[in-house]
């Protein structure tokens, strides 16, 4: 029966199975889209790392107990900062009021009087248990973090007469464009005077929010304008569907039949969708093949499922009556 319903469809309503399947091959291609450009915006955020996410205020202040309240508040005030830390003048130093990047031997400072140092203070020839002059204090090694090219010490370390150039505020995940500017905002607030710079990259989420958005249109007007389609198509076809009714065939076996054949055509637009993509966008890549495959199927998901949700109503819309009565209803 499925042969004979594709053969029908063909003959007299070739046209609208074109529209169809092109519309199925539109709505893979915009999904294979959008899943690329979203890995090659988790790709680059990734490389990033913490900079993807770091807003600086550029201070040039003493380390006074009125600026240690301040930053206080603002870790109170947002519990998305991962990492915040101040840089001194003078000295590659940094003190961390939360947070801290991984190191390879020892351990961070517990108190006021130890000291993690980087890769310029190991080339110097210090290791673990040597002691440092930084800032005028003396400091014992507690661990050694290679590839950083600063020392790090706790706040608690620094006295209020340290000059402090920079404060950062690394948050958990990566803003808006319009999310940075509003936190940027309020760092000024809180540190006035100081000049608050954005991280470059704020605009990754917004433009990746706007790749899906426009993968989610796509696939919504096609789901639509195939929903009409496939409505029109059932309607032509009861009297076919009354001659199979006739001839034994249940109004489920109906359904399963117009569904199948539905599927068939969404498995050919998600081959052709899925191939155009690897084709057009995607050629001679060292894992081209294996992309094909993940294309390929990324494609047929996308039309199955957009074919199932399109063919429950319509096919309950159908098949709902006795496939005779609308036969003789429509005359």
């Amino acid at each position: 029966m499925l042969k004979c319903s594709i053969v029908s469809t063909l003959r007299h309503h070739r046209l609208l199975l074109l529209c169809m399947v092109f519309l199925m091959t539109c709505a893979a291609f915009s999904a294979n889209i959008a899943v690329f450009q979203f890995n090659g915006t988790r790709q680059e955020a990734l490389i990033l790392g913490e900079n993807a996410a770091d807003f600086t205020a550029e201070v040039y202040a003493p380390f006074s107990d009125a600026l240690q309240k301040q930053t206080q508040t603002v870790l109170e005030n947002n519990d998305s900062l991962t990492a915040v830390y101040c840089l001194t003048d003078g000295d590659a130093l940094r003190a961390y009021f939360r947070g801290g990047e991984a190191f390879s031997a020892g351990a961070r400072p517990q108190n006021a009087g130890e000291i993690l140092i980087g890769g310029e203070s190991k080339a110097q020839g210090y290791e673990i248990g040597d002691t440092l002059t930084r800032n005028g204090k003396v400091f014992t090694v507690c661990g050694v973090r290679p590839s950083a090219s600063y020392d790090e010490v706790l706040p608690e370390a620094l006295d209020k007469n340290t000059q402090i150039t920079e404060l950062h505020f690394c948050r958990d995940y990566i803003l808006s464009a319009r999310a940075a500017a509003r936190f940027a905002a309020e760092l000024e607030q809180d540190f006035p005077g100081a000049q608050v710079t954005s991280p470059e990259n704020s605009s990754l989420l917004t433009g990746l929010l706007y790749e899906i958005r426009t993968g989610v249109w796509i696939a919504s007007i096609a789901a639509c304008n195939l929903l009409f389609i496939f409505c029109y198509i059932l309607k032509q076809k009861k009297s076919v569907f009354a001659v199979f009714y006739l001839c034994g065939a249940r109004r489920v076996q109906l359904a399963g039949l117009a569904c199948a054949e539905l599927l068939s055509y969404a498995a050919l637009g998600g081959v052709l969708g899925g191939a155009a993509f690897w084709l057009l966008l995607y050629p001679r890549q060292s894992s081209a093949a294996g992309f094909l495959w993940q294309g390929l199927s990324l494609s047929l998901a996308v039309c199955l499922v957009m074919s199932l949700l399109v063919a429950l109503p319509a096919l309950w819309r159908t098949f709902a009556a006795n496939p005779l009565t609308e036969v003789d209803e429509d005359g």
